[in-house]
């Protein structure tokens, strides 16, 4: 069947198989856009089963492969327009320059858990860091949250040291209770920094503190009540 490959002539009435998945490095590509009857295509030998006069052969292996084309030009650490082909349980693939990169799920966004087929769309544009390019195993990988603020350089945008911030407390600890302050941002108010004993808080409640520390590198906020 035409959507399984097709039947390479290789000439004194021998045909191989050419599977779809050998005939382009590209995976959305369709067969009808890439060959015709009648075409001739060098390809290679890559299984030979004499005993049930088996053979199959390959075209995309006698062709760069897209990782190298793409290593001429970008390299780890660029920054690129691409666009969503593909989204699948494990992640999306996004077409960058014409030619197809995978984005993991654990690169789609800040916030821990979210899945590309959840909070992406086919055909939607953005932009994405390139994580790594091996040329040998043709993998790239791209990153779109690494393209993006995290949230705790948005953060620092946004607010500096002696600002005065609102926050529900997440979690208490012996020696203080750590503040969600929205999109993924916690700070800690040490116990010494609290208003009123820590006992007399609880999870959930809102609080207000002082920005007395703020490392956006580090991720790391403290809060004062004093």
């Amino acid at each position: 069947r035409r959507e399984y490959g097709a039947f390479v002539d290789i000439g004194n009435g021998v045909e191989g198989f050419l599977h779809i998945s050998e005939i382009s490095w590209n995976s959305n590509s369709k067969i009808e856009d890439l060959l015709s009857v009648g075409d001739e295509i060098n390809v290679e030998v890559t299984d030979l089963d004499i005993e049930n006069k088996r053979l199959r052969v390959s075209y995309k292996s006698l062709l760069p492969k897209p990782a190298q084309e793409f290593a001429k030009n970008h390299k780890d650490g660029d920054i690129v327009d691409g666009k969503i082909v593909n989204l699948t349980d494990i992640g999306g693939f996004v077409e960058v320059d014409g030619i197809v990169c995978f984005l993991p799920n654990r690169f789609v966004s800040w916030t821990k858990g979210e899945k590309a087929k959840d909070i992406l769309k086919e055909k939607d544009e953005y932009k994405f860091k390139i994580i790594s390019i091996d040329t040998q195993d043709n993998k790239i990988i791209i990153s779109k949250k690494d393209a993006e603020d995290s949230p705790y350089e948005a953060f620092g945008k946004k607010y500096q040291l002696g600002d005065t911030i609102k926050g529900k407390i997440k979690n208490i600890a012996d020696f203080g209770i750590f503040v969600s302050l929205g999109d993924g941002v916690e700070a800690l108010i040490r116990k010494a920094d609290l208003e009123k004993d820590i006992s007399k808080y609880s999870v959930d409640e809102e609080v207000e503190g002082k920005i007395v520390e703020l490392d956006v590198e580090n991720k790391r906020v403290k809060l004062s009540q004093k």
